[in-house]
């Protein structure tokens, strides 16, 4: 009916001597004319003719165009009363129906639909040949948006610290500085872009933003399947890793030359009383570590904690690294590469040097992190590095036979930093992940994290937690190292470390292990000694039917066998 209708605009007008259109065929109902059918159909199906065009029989699909997109959340879940109810994720998805006209004010009814802004984001599609321009377009009667917090999401989405492996996805509680949450979601224009954020940002708790929108993006992308490595940062007090004494004297060292790179600050090369060589050797040191004992001691307490945080580097069983998983060793899923571990620069950066109590961020680049997984590995590379542990303990807490517990940092000291996607993506998302609002937000993440590192929980996790359980870990690794199997006495139990952070003393604990070993004794020593009364009183079950065709009988115990 509708080519009808063109094709008798078309001959009226020859009739009635008026000119045809320059080329192709024309709307009936504005007049336009268009350079094929294909041009025609695409302005009657998103412009102002498109409802008079469906009158006419013109199947026209009202639904609105949709596209892939990533966002940059950052997010800090501790703080969920300012959610006002359902968590942080509960908060994002209101956020978003704010951003696309699905709240605060908008009809959402009892299904959980909601209106908002209808028709084409752009014109009609087609530029005519005619050189006039389109007629205007009306919005179009499209069905009412679905509100993403009634249904629990959006479509399709997906966050990137979320791995295909439930017990490698990041713990609930732990910030964000640089979440990418890819959705599919209505197409927004880029000069939209920012305001869409914007409104979303202003319905949003303090504790939950959106950083930026991405551009549509290829229908290929999965935010956790495309996500190649994911960074994590745990900020600790310069102390615990090298010591008070020798963390004071490295406060007089220069900024940037603890993480073992080759990069330092111009002014601090300037302000040093040696000028650097043009080359150090290994082992000797920058001359502006500062001089005689001093440099040493910064030098050697260092290379062992590189040494440490090196060997947790690459492929490796992680099963007693992350015990809320309570992973075999035998589980894919505990093993886990760690591509980079190292020990960065100070936080914040900024912060005047000589500090009394500077902090440092350890960062890490996983394929996927187990829960706890990076608090146990600096909690080990402490350990190891301060001398509470012995250098063979690693070998047995990465070791298939090997079943301990590893001390672990205490908790709300790690954060998501950012996430590395495959090269078609990364290209797209990294500015996005640098932005004005993206560092400002990890500045403040950040800030809060240096103020818990410097609240004194590492003294007293080090001082009443690692000491007191020191010598059950090593015993552990002693009897692994001999070939034998470390006696119950020398394994520390779930919550045994915890108890002696409650200020539990070395032989208080030493005794709870042996009565909890004894109780356990007495069982199985009852259990063996009724078994033993069954097989000899010939109370002991005999074959059934359906063995009886595979064993032979006089094969059998009780005839002989």
């Amino acid at each position: 009916a509708v080519l009808l209708n063109v094709v008798g605009s078309v001959g009226g007008a020859m009739m009635s001597g008026e000119a045809p259109p320059a080329s192709g065929p024309g709307c009936v109902h504005c007049g336009e004319a268009f350079g094929s059918k294909n041009l025609l159909f695409k302005h009657l199906r998103a412009s102002g003719c498109t409802d008079a065009a469906a009158k006419n029989g013109l199947k026209v699909d009202q639904s609105e165009p949709l596209e892939r997109v990533a966002l940059i959340v950052g997010c800090i879940p501790g703080d969920d009363a300012a959610a006002s109810g359902g968590g942080w994720r509960a908060a994002l998805w209101r956020g978003i129906d704010a951003a696309r006209g699905c709240a605060d004010g908008a009809d959402v009814g009892a299904a959980g639909a909601c209106t908002g802004p209808t028709g084409p984001t752009g014109g009609d599609g087609g530029g005519g040949s005619g050189g006039g321009g389109s007629a205007p377009s009306a919005p179009l009667h499209r069905p009412p948006r679905e509100s993403y917090a009634a249904r629990g999401g959006a479509p399709g989405a997906v966050f990137a610290s979320e791995a295909t492996k439930e017990v490698a996805r990041l713990a609930p509680d732990v910030p964000r500085a640089c979440e990418v949450l890819g959705l599919l979601t209505e197409v927004v224009p880029e000069a939209e872009r920012a305001a869409w954020c914007a409104r979303a940002n202003a319905a949003l708790p303090p504790t939950v933003r959106i950083l930026g929108r991405s551009e549509g993006l290829a229908n290929s992308f999965q935010a956790d399947a495309c996500c190649l490595r994911r960074c994590y940062d745990c900020l600790v007090p310069s102390a615990l890793l090298l010591g008070d004494e020798i963390a004071a004297a490295a406060s007089a060292a220069p900024a940037g030359l603890l993480d073992g790179s080759d990069e330092e600050d111009e002014s601090m090369v300037q302000a040093a009383p040696v000028a650097a060589s043009g080359h150090v050797k290994r082992g000797a040191g920058d001359p502006r570590w500062g001089p005689g004992a001093s440099r040493t001691a910064i030098l050697e307490q260092y290379a062992r904690l590189k040494a440490v945080m090196r060997r947790l580097e690459g492929e490796h069983r992680l099963h007693n690294f992350a015990p809320a998983a309570r992973l075999s060793p035998h589980e894919g899923a505990s093993r886990r590469w760690v591509y980079r571990f190292r020990a960065g620069d100070g936080v914040p950066k900024e912060e005047p040097h000589g500090v009394s109590s500077p902090v440092r961020a350890l960062s890490a680049a996983v394929d996927a992190l187990l829960v706890g997984q990076l608090q146990s590995m600096v909690g080990v590379a402490v350990a190891l590095a301060r001398g509470c542990l012995p250098d063979g303990f690693l070998d047995y807490a990465l070791s298939e036979q090997g079943l301990t517990r590893v001390p672990a940092v205490p908790e709300g000291t790690v954060f998501l930093d950012r996430c590395i996607f495959t090269k078609q993506f990364h290209y797209f998302l990294q500015p996005l992940m640098e932005s004005p609002d993206a560092l400002a937000w990890r500045a403040h993440l950040q800030d809060l994290l240096v103020a818990r590192a410097r609240s004194g929980v590492f003294e007293t996790w080090f001082n009443e937690e690692l000491l007191p359980s020191a010598h059950l870990l090593t015993e552990a690794a002693a009897a692994f190292s001999r070939g034998a199997r470390p006696s119950p006495q020398a394994m520390p139990a779930e919550g045994s470390i915890a108890r002696a952070g409650a200020g539990a003393s070395a032989s208080e604990k030493d005794e709870e292990e042996v009565e909890k070993v004894e109780r356990v004794a007495k069982v199985c020593a009852e259990v063996l000694r009724l078994l033993r009364a069954a097989d000899e009183g010939g109370r002991w079950p005999g074959i059934s039917k359906g063995r009886e065709k595979g064993i032979k009988s006089d094969t059998l115990r009780g005839n002989g066998g």
